[in-house]
């Protein structure tokens, strides 16, 4: 139990490892989201003192304390250790002379937990933490204990049997005339001892060994089971008791048999953990002998703690979204494929191209089935021989044993062919990737990582921006074709330019274009409601100015249309969103877009509300400048006719 919960241990360091390492590219991951999120107990402590500098979001749930409570506190206000041995515990950890330990930390409801934590230093801005994991094993210590004291119950009962015999014997043979009364005191313990027995949460049988004519142990026979055996088991009394073991369970593995065998001849009790394929359940087993050729059995059905240690293993294996391998895996598979008879040995590298724009303009849900998606298309293309893995956020990673550049680079083509393909995605899928090949066992092939990551970033230079670029303007037709706005104000951006001496023509253009991009995120039965909104629709509504403002800084190119995107619906009193920027905060031609933008929802053909007539629009305006409207982009609005673009438009 505990080499498994070490294993998992093991694996998120060897995952987190990767946030304090230099060496790792931090364009590849967000480490901050990788701290905060990850579902295991994180915490940073300085080494001199025990002041907790930070904890991720798991820790806090299971603390119970809030961000900062905790950062006041020291890691000896938790551990209830005294302040001397926690000091001394935390200098071993800093000094690495050990770095697993088991505590008892006292969380905030005042409950003491057993966890497990393994502790190591990190250097960050030229200073050293610790950077401790925290698993809670208080469950599972529980359970250990309980096994250990029905145990010792059990054997304090079987003494309290042998005993009762002995006393019955002398009893018997002591005095004649008593014959009777110790035969009833007998039959009593008996009836207690087997009252006791059947009582019992564990499983008990008593058997009888049989041997072959060479003295070798070839099955046993039944002789007693108690109530307990017949639950785990789902055997009947009556069906088994007096009848041979390999008449009752025909599968029943050897090395049952073997060891039951050298406890019934040899006398040396034994505890044996295995796995039953006639029942279908994995027991934990004290065997013993009280007499030569017999044998007594107590046993714990552990199916369900066999079962949680095979989903921890696997977790510390496989990603979790996807379903492929995950990086620890991967890394332990190179050292093993590595070798003479998988020459030529390819490694490629791919990247799912505006995962963080996908995330931004239709949730994170959306970028999962993406990263599905693509997994989909690696396990549907590679070779049986073939590693595929997730390397980790948008990047993946597959070995190609026997295969050379041409065949790699072949295998790339089809990959990409696929991915073109619809997957009931609401983006086209985009993908960037690299390969290289190691032709002699004499090459590192830690270079052909670093070649083939090389590769990839150059194809990904090559379509990212383009990708973005097109899914941008997608998601701009998109939101026309929903019928929201039925004609853009691009057409009209020279005019509006020129009357506020905005001289960028072409920025301007674009300004207008796509300013109102993060309306991809809100449900079209919101943007086509003829009724009023509700709370609940305008909170979803007034999210996409930051949404719009993280899809267009993601491009280059469009960069600077984000903070006007962000700050078009701030208001002059202060009363807008996001930021609830006031007057001379606002960019100014945040200013200019609010009242086109506002003047071209009054009089536009919108299918949520009839269009007002330009006088009603003239006159909202002006009611609402120096309040919603800045007064001197309102005055410049009307004196110089601007409405009258729509009137031709």
């Amino acid at each position: 139990m505990k080499s498994i919960s070490k294993i998992f241990v093991v694996f998120l360091f060897s995952t987190l490892f990767l946030f304090a390492s230099s060496s790792f590219s931090e364009k590849k991951i967000d480490y901050n989201d990788l701290f905060q999120n990850h579902g295991s107990i994180m915490l940073v402590i300085e080494p001199n003192g025990g002041l907790i500098k930070h904890a991720n979001k798991a820790a806090l749930s299971f603390y119970g304390y809030s961000l900062d409570e905790i950062t006041s506190m020291h890691i000896q206000d938790i551990n209830i250790l005294s302040h001397e041995k926690v000091e001394n515990e935390r200098q071993e950890a800093l000094e690495q002379g050990k770095n697993h330990f088991i505590f008892k930390h006292k969380i905030k409801s005042g409950e003491i937990k057993t966890v497990d934590v393994y502790s190591y230093p990190i250097l960050s801005d030229g200073k050293t933490f610790l950077f401790s994991i925290i698993q809670d094993i208080t469950s599972q210590k529980q359970l250990e204990e309980q096994l250990e004291q029905r145990k010792r119950l059990f054997f304090i009962v079987l003494i309290a049997f042998v005993l009762a015999q002995f006393l019955a014997i002398y009893l018997l043979f002591s005095k004649t005339s008593e014959l009777r009364k110790a035969r009833k005191s007998l039959q009593k313990s008996n009836d207690e001892i087997r009252a006791l027995l059947e009582n019992m949460q564990e499983g008990f049988a008593s058997h009888e060994i049989i041997c072959d004519d060479l003295g070798k142990a070839i099955d046993y026979r039944f002789l007693y089971v108690n109530r307990a055996f017949e639950d785990f088991t789902g055997l009947k009394k009556e069906d088994i008791v007096y009848r041979r073991a390999l008449e009752v369970l025909p599968k029943l593995e050897k090395h049952w048999i073997k060891t039951y065998g050298e406890v019934a001849l040899g006398g040396e009790a034994r505890m044996i953990e295995n796995f039953s394929q006639d029942i279908g359940k994995y027991f934990l087993v004290k065997v013993f002998s009280p007499e030569k050729n017999r044998f007594a059995t107590i046993f714990f059905d552990i199916s369900e703690i066999k079962n949680q240690h095979k989903a921890i293993e696997k977790l510390s294996y496989y990603d979790a979204l996807t379903g492929l391998h995950n990086r620890r895996f991967f890394e332990e598979q190179v050292k093993k494929m590595d070798c003479k008879r998988n020459l030529p040995l390819s490694v490629v590298m791919f990247d799912v191209n505006g995962l963080k724009l996908t995330n931004d303009a239709f949730g994170h849900m959306e970028g999962d089935v993406l990263l599905k998606a693509f997994a989909d298309v690696l396990k549907s293309t590679c070779r049986e021989d073939d590693n595929v893995s997730r390397w980790g956020g948008d990047e993946f990673m597959v070995l190609l044993p026997k295969s050379s550049q041409k065949d790699a680079e072949a295998f790339c083509l089809r990959v990409l062919e696929k991915s073109t393909k619809k997957h009931n995605l609401k983006i086209q899928m985009s993908i960037a990737c690299g390969c290289a090949t190691k032709v002699d066992i004499k090459q590192n092939i830690g270079d052909l990582f670093v070649a083939a990551e090389e590769k990839m970033y150059e194809d990904k230079l090559l379509k990212g921006n383009a990708f973005k670029q097109a899914l941008i303007d997608q998601m701009v037709e998109d939101i026309d074709n929903i019928g929201y706005r039925k004609r853009g104000l691009k057409d009209l951006a020279e005019p509006i330019a020129n009357a506020y001496g905005i001289e960028e023509i072409e920025k301007f253009k674009d300004i207008l274009s796509y300013y109102d991009v993060g309306n991809i995120v809100i449900d079209k039965s919101i943007l086509t409601k003829k009724r009023k909104l509700t709370k609940d629709d305008i909170q979803k509504v007034s999210k996409h100015c930051e949404t719009g403002y993280n899809i267009l800084r993601s491009v280059a190119r469009l960069a600077y249309i984000a903070e006007i995107s962000l700050t078009h619906h701030e208001r002059h009193d202060g009363n807008g969103y996001p930021r609830g920027l006031k007057g001379a905060d606002i960019p100014f031609l945040s200013k200019v877009l609010s009242v086109v933008d506002a003047y071209d929802a009054m009089v536009g053909k919108r299918v949520y509300a009839k269009s007002k007539s330009t006088q009603d629009a003239l006159d909202e305006l002006k009611n609402c400048a120096g309040k919603q409207f800045n007064p001197d982009v309102v005055k410049i609005f009307i004196d110089k006719k601007l409405y009258e673009l729509w009137s031709v438009a």
